[in-house]
């Protein structure tokens, strides 16, 4: 089994919320689903980082993971900081989403 299959396997068993919006990921769900799993790099690929490192990767939901796409983890925080004041708590990972393109897109300087 390759290292990154290895990674991504050892996500569902432990029950990890997304490390993007924090919510539930539904691990049944099949891929391409907007809210299935998908491991996340937190170093970008494009960026240098490893898509096999354990230590690099994280469970995303599949809408979150095409949301933050080459994001830095400090863009992505503080855009989910900004969208939480703005909006307060997200119900879903769409509506996270919603909140953080609209921030993102009211301040393109973030």
């Amino acid at each position: 089994m390759a290292r990154r299959e290895v990674a991504q396997q050892q996500f569902p068993h432990l029950g990890v919320a997304c490390h993007l919006c924090g919510l539930p990921i539904d691990y049944s769900l099949p891929g391409g689903h907007p809210l299935s799993y998908e491991l996340d790099e937190i170093i970008p690929v494009s960026r240098g980082g490893s898509p096999t490192d354990p230590a690099n990767v994280a469970p995303a939901h599949r809408c979150c993971n095409q949301w933050r796409g080459d994001r830095s983890m400090a863009r992505v925080a503080a855009i989910r900081d900004a969208a939480r004041s703005a909006y307060g708590p997200w119900r879903s990972p769409q509506a996270f989403c919603e909140a953080s393109r609209a921030v993102a897109a009211r301040d393109k300087g973030m």
